[in-house]
């Protein structure tokens, strides 16, 4: 289980259970998912409008990185699952945005409780990690027989 442990302990877990075999992604990787996991505790602790929007904020950009190192990756060692990859991005990244607008809107409505806001970041999480069990480990596996 994420987030048990000491620091140490919670590493090798992940890469055990997301570590695709290419350091730059799997750093990444990391960090998302730690971003998510300080998401889910500012909600849940209901800490500043500020913080969530900030995190949020990060994520959005962050992932757009991270989906362009992976991409580059594919590009370079001729993935042939590569437009496949490419289309679950462009659809995550639509997923997020929409949870975004969301988010702010029933916050301006004043009508986000945490249990709505923790929902939409489950969504996300959930979505993040079976991408990186289901697809990323299989690009792994493949630029590892080319590199």
């Amino acid at each position: 289980m994420r987030g048990v442990g000491p620091p140490a302990e919670k590493e090798t877990e992940m890469e055990q259970d997301f570590g695709i075999g290419i350091e730059q992604i799997d750093k990444q990787h990391r960090e998302l998912l730690d971003r998510m996991d300080l998401l889910r505790d500012a909600m849940r602790r209901g800490k500043s409008r500020e913080t969530i929007h900030s995190t949020l904020r990060f994520l959005e950009n962050y992932v757009i990185e991270h989906f362009t190192t992976e991409e580059r990756y594919m590009q370079r060692y001729s993935y042939p699952g590569l437009l496949t990859h490419r289309a679950e991005h462009e659809k995550f990244l639509k997923d997020l945005a929409a949870y975004r607008e969301k988010f702010t809107a029933l916050e301006a409505q004043g009508e986000l409780t945490t249990f709505l806001g923790l929902d939409i970041v489950r969504k996300l999480n959930d979505w993040f990690a079976n991408h990186i069990i289901e697809v990323d480990k299989k690009m792994g596996a493949y630029l590892a027989e080319k590199m």
